[in-house]
């Protein structure tokens, strides 16, 4: 977690030069950014896709935030199994990736790319 912390102020901070030198951005998506770490082995090892969606739907009822879903940080989770974990101890840069749960996605309805089912896998430097 923590070199994912640096991998993403990494890429943050890069972002921020975007914006004539100003520092405020880079602020307040550092002020709002807040990791909620769901992890227990035995309910998460082999999970499906369609699990840790309802999970993360379930998380956003309990919070009383699926409404929110149009905002990124409500429209999806996080999954970082071994092969995304691996490629984050490996990386030297924002070149690791991790697996992204599209919260919003619905089996069954059409979507513009018809192989998209939801999931994908998202270099850290895209998040």
């Amino acid at each position: 977690m923590e070199k994912l912390t640096r991998l993403l102020n990494k890429v943050i901070n890069a972002d921020s030069r975007r914006f004539a030198n100003s520092s405020r951005p880079e602020e307040l998506v550092k002020e709002s950014h807040k990791d909620v770490i769901i992890s227990d082995s035995r309910r998460w090892d082999g999970a499906s896709i369609d699990q840790v969606r309802d999970h993360f739907a379930e998380y956003l009822r309990n919070m009383e935030q699926e409404d929110c879903s149009e905002e990124p940080r409500f429209a999806a989770c996080l999954s970082i199994d071994e092969v995304s974990l691996q490629s984050i101890v490996a990386a030297d840069d924002s070149s690791g990736f991790v697996g992204v749960v599209d919260g919003r996605y619905q089996p069954g309805k059409k979507y513009d790319w018809p192989s998209y089912h939801g999931y994908m896998r998202a270099e850290i430097r895209a998040l």
